[in-house]
């Protein structure tokens, strides 16, 4: 053999050793297409023909169609392994019937332990099953805490595990994608985020008072679809005085026990006035308009201690938070609080973002203040 001829020669051995090597050593896994197809290959009840994903704003949402119908007491376990590449880290959802009831969490941990406390769960998962079709709901916040954090995509497989009467606990009888090497890749929509979630309005939350109607006038009207509201309150006379308050109402439910920051973030345009004061009755006359940004949240549980009415700005400094026309006229303002949840004890907090103005006249005068309320958002940060 010549010499050329044998170096052509051995150059094709290492390249087919090479590609060789790249199918049969395991190495990075391979994502597929978001909604993956499985063969009718196995003789148990669940035997995968389809799986799903979706997410929203607040949840990812898996399903599993299977060619047959099924009933939970043909699988004790059904785990959907996830790896998070972007945080090198793992995490496990996992659905189990116990007691014929459908049962689920997600685990800080690829374990797909079946218990009903395991040391590494994170949350609860919302389930469905009907006929062939099993429906998984999963908060993304949930998924942040397991691993995906900010990340924007993670890779999973579905792990079928056989009956208890078969052989004892727990043999793998399917799974998706049927190569271990082959993982299905989820990229989030950009409107989810792992951590940080939009409250909606819901109604509004004005209050009014008139203690003297003769003399007196508060009102308030609000508009939830646009986040807007008005107040106006006008005391006049001797020793009376108007207050009223309007604003915007949302709801937050809790995924799992945590810490949760609340934020309103405002934007108010106004006038307000004190007139006719009468000097001779000294130091007696008095009349002023106080006006104060609130955020109030409150537990849905009346026993619990959660309840909180913060007047202060973002920076944290003042004690108290009281707006007047020059200073803050269509200026941005933040206003947040922090609060310890669990779902356990506090079903949702209700959050009332508000806008509190009180007008006083003692003797004589007139007090009058009115203002236009715009709350761009109120947000809910899982800390």
């Amino acid at each position: 053999m010549s010499r050329a001829l044998g170096q052509g020669f051995l150059r094709k051995w290492l390249a087919l050793a090479i590609l060789l090597g790249a199918f049969l050593t395991p190495g990075r896994a391979t994502a597929v297409p978001g909604s993956h197809g499985d063969p009718d290959d196995t003789y148990w009840p669940v035997d995968i023909k389809t799986l799903t994903h979706a997410d929203s704003s607040q949840f990812v949402t898996f399903t599993l169609e299977s060619y047959d119908n099924f009933t939970f007491d043909h699988v004790p376990l059904v785990c959907w392994d996830m790896e998070f590449e972007q945080q090198n880290d793992v995490a496990s959802v996992v659905v189990f019937e116990k007691d014929g009831v459908l049962k689920g969490h997600v685990l800080n941990s690829n374990s797909c332990d079946r218990g009903d406390e395991p040391d590494d769960k994170i949350s609860d998962v919302t389930i469905s099953k009907q006929g062939k079709t099993l429906t998984v709901s999963v908060h993304i916040a949930a998924l942040s805490r397991a691993g995906l954090g900010n990340g924007t995509y993670y890779l999973y497989r579905v792990i079928v595990y056989e009956p208890w009467a078969f052989g004892g606990c727990c043999d793998v009888t399917d799974e998706a994608p049927d190569s271990g090497n082959e993982q299905i890749q989820h990229t989030l929509d950009g409107s989810a985020n792992s951590s940080v979630f939009a409250a909606p309005f819901e109604r509004s939350c004005s209050v009014t008072s008139n203690r003297f109607p003769i003399y007196n006038l508060a009102v308030a009207s609000a508009d939830p679809s646009s986040g807007s509201a008005q107040l106006e309150v006008f005391a006049h006379s001797g020793a009376s005085w108007a207050n009223g308050r309007a604003g915007m109402f949302a709801r937050y439910v809790a995924p799992f026990k945590t810490t949760v920051r609340v934020t309103a973030v405002f934007r108010v345009s106004g006038d307000e006035e004190v007139v006719a004061l009468d000097t001779d009755y000294t130091p007696f006359s008095q009349a002023e308009v106080n006006n104060a940004l609130e955020l109030e949240v409150v537990s849905a549980d009346p026993m619990s201690p959660i309840r909180q009415i913060d007047e202060t700005s973002i920076r944290r400094i003042d004690t108290s938070f009281f707006l007047d026309a020059e200073t803050y006229d269509g200026k941005v303002i933040e206003l947040w609080n922090d609060f310890s949840v669990d779902p356990a004890t506090v079903p949702h907090l209700e959050i009332c973002a508000s806008l509190f103005t009180g007008a006083a006249v003692v003797v004589t005068g007139e007090a009058h203040a009115k203002w236009d309320l715009t709350i761009d958002e109120i947000r809910v940060e899982l800390l």
